[in-house]
C-alpha cells in the first residue's frame, strides 16, 4: 500500500501555509482546511471547484445571501448527470 496521492494532494496546502506564513487566525486556519478539503473532493470527484463554487454563491445570491436550505444538493455524489456534466473538469485538448 501507498499514499503517494495523499501526499500530494496534502502538498498545495502544507506550500501554501508555508508561503502565507501559516494561517494568522484560527478561523482562518479552519477556513483553509475546510476550502481545501472542498476542492480536493471536487477535484476527486472530476468536478471543476470554479464552476461548482460559482453556482453555489448562485445558489446563495438567490437565498437571500444565505446558504441555500439542502446544501446536500452540492454534494458531489448527489449531483444531477446534467449538473455533473456542467461541473465536470474540462477536457485537456491535444496539442
Amino acid at each position: 500500500m501507498d499514499n503517494n496521492e495523499s501526499e500530494r494532494r496534502l502538498r498545495n496546502p502544507v506550500v501554501g501555509r508555508k508561503n502565507d506564513s501559516g494561517s494568522g487566525a484560527l478561523w482562518s486556519g479552519r477556513l483553509a482546511a475546510v476550502l481545501f478539503t472542498l476542492f480536493q473532493t471536487l477535484l476527486k470527484n472530476e468536478l471543476d471547484p470554479r464552476r461548482w463554487l460559482a453556482a453555489y454563491f448562485d445558489a446563495c445570491a438567490r437565498n437571500g445571501g444565505q446558504a441555500p436550505e439542502d446544501v446536500t444538493a452540492f454534494l458531489p455524489w448527489n449531483l444531477s448527470d446534467k449538473q455533473r456534466t456542467t461541473f465536470r473538469l474540462p477536457q485537456e485538448q491535444p496539442p
